[in-house]
């Protein structure tokens, strides 16, 4: 079996809790806007919905993709020779991630990483100068674009005054979730998928792709390996990601959450709040990298994180299986019945569960189902980091 690097495997792990405790409020208060939709006057939704926009919201998407751009090196291996594997694997996470968002969750990241994959083999043998400059300027186009948004938003805010029930949007999906079966909810999910997959791509789109390439600049040179990766580097991001990144993010979503309180909602302060976490959560990642490195570094196995991350795929998908069990009416119905506070409880239990499934099968030296299906698709007999 190929040595696997502990760093990329516990961070990946660690990445998967953080995005169930996100989608979560995608499945059990509103299709569309997640805990944003919920009643904010209850102190259990403010507190809930602080906590995730502080500590998960723009920040383990972000890791994740930055992971999936380091893990490419893997795949790929330096030569060109691979591009077909590289190519079957992106179309099969495509298909995948189709099949994801009709039968099951709407906000699927799979389908957007096959894209982004194709269009990541362009970059792949790049100087990492060009990586750099491309990242840079992606990054700088997104700040520059939600800046022109945020200002239209607060001239919006000047003639056109709304209440946060204005700023919602419903859904067909909402209205028939506890009365369809499995699959009279194909129709009203694909449905808002084709709704939402244009806001993603336009919006995270370009910072997923930052991350890609960020991570495939750090994963050529192994910067993450037991070997490469010094304690004093560890150190340097774990202290700019909790030193400047968690302090802006927890401010900014101090802000939002307020805003949703009030009577009057304020668009412009909402998309500063939202540009200010967007914008600045890859240091609020670079912390959880640096953090996650520094324990493994010190001897500590984190095997749950470990095994978590050796079965990324199975877990991301099964989580969903899960949670759409939980809340739609063909399962036990629980869809408007959670405050935010719950559904952070519920997923933090759904991902530990799994964990704990995937530990015995890492102990059994056993892949996930999904891993093993990921792999003939990809036409690869490697059981590396990817």
């Amino acid at each position: 079996m190929t040595n696997r690097d502990q760093i990329v495997d516990a961070t990946r792990g660690f990445a998967l809790l953080g995005i169930v405790l996100v989608n979560i409020h995608y499945f059990s208060i509103s299709s569309m806007d997640g805990w944003f939709a919920a009643d904010m006057t209850l102190f259990e939704n403010q507190l809930g919905g602080w906590i995730t926009a502080s500590f998960f919201l723009a920040k383990f998407y972000l890791l994740f993709s930055f992971l999936f751009g380091y893990s490419s090196t893997y795949v790929v291996k330096g030569t060109p020779e691979n591009k077909s594997r590289w190519i079957r694997r992106s179309l099969a996470l495509i298909g995948l991630g189709f099949i994801h968002a009709q039968f099951f969750f709407h906000g699927d990241i799979l389908f957007v990483y096959g894209v982004f994959g194709l269009l990541l083999w362009l970059f792949m043998f790049k100087k990492d100068s060009t990586i750099r400059g491309w990242a840079i300027f992606l990054y700088v186009i997104t700040g520059v674009g939600l800046f022109f948004v945020t200002v239209a938003s607060f001239l919006a805010d000047l003639f056109e005054p709304l209440t946060n029930q204005d700023f919602l949007t419903s859904s067909n999906l909402d209205s028939v979730m506890l009365s369809e079966s499995f699959l009279g909810l194909v129709l009203p999910r694909t449905e808002v998928w084709v709704t939402a997959l244009p806001g993603i791509l336009l919006l995270q789109g370009p910072l997923v792709f930052v991350a890609f390439l960020i991570g495939l600049r750090a994963g050529r040179s192994s910067a993450l390996s037991l070997d490469n990766l010094k304690e004093s580097t560890a150190n340097k991001l774990a202290g700019f990601g909790l030193g400047i990144g968690l302090p802006l993010q927890i401010l900014a979503s101090l802000g939002m959450v307020w805003n949703f309180t009030g009577e009057v909602f304020s668009l412009g302060i909402f998309m500063v709040t939202l540009t200010v976490i967007f914008m600045t959560g890859g240091l609020a990642s670079a912390g959880i990298v640096g953090v996650i490195g520094k324990l493994i570094l010190k001897g500590r196995k984190l095997e749950i994180l470990y095994s978590a991350g050796r079965n990324s795929l199975t877990i991301y998908l099964s989580q969903s299986v899960i949670v759409s069990a939980l809340f739609a009416g063909w399962g036990l119905g629980l869809f408007g019945q959670t405050s935010v506070a719950m559904n952070l409880l519920i997923g933090l239990v759904v991902w530990f569960a799994l964990s704990l499934v995937a530990i015995v099968l890492v102990r059994a030296k056993r892949r996930g189902p999904m891993e093993v299906v990921l792999t003939k698709l990809s036409g690869s007999k490697s059981r590396g980091n990817v």
